[in-house]
């Protein structure tokens, strides 16, 4: 990879490190952690956990589609029912 220009190397060098930092040091723990508006797939049968701090509020829209099977102060243990959105 060629770089024309030093301020191109530097906005590579600073791009990459902030891939590094979300992929690795982004989430302390390497678990999960969803935003509000983030989407999530899965599939019937599948379990997933999501790494949370202190929930206050969780909502499924359509409690046919998924389903929430345990809620701690660190995660919330979603399962989907059937195939649709929610």
């Amino acid at each position: 990879m060629k770089f024309q220009k030093l301020s191109e190397f530097i906005k590579f060098v600073i791009r990459l490190l902030v891939i590094i930092w979300l992929l690795v040091l982004g989430n302390g723990n390497m678990g999960y952690t969803a935003d509000i508006g983030e989407e999530l797939k899965l599939y019937p049968g599948e379990v997933k956990i999501i790494s949370v701090n202190n929930p206050t509020r969780i909502a499924i829209g359509n409690p046919e589609i998924a389903d929430v099977i345990r809620v701690t102060k660190n995660e919330i243990t979603l399962s989907p029912k059937n195939v649709g959105t929610t």
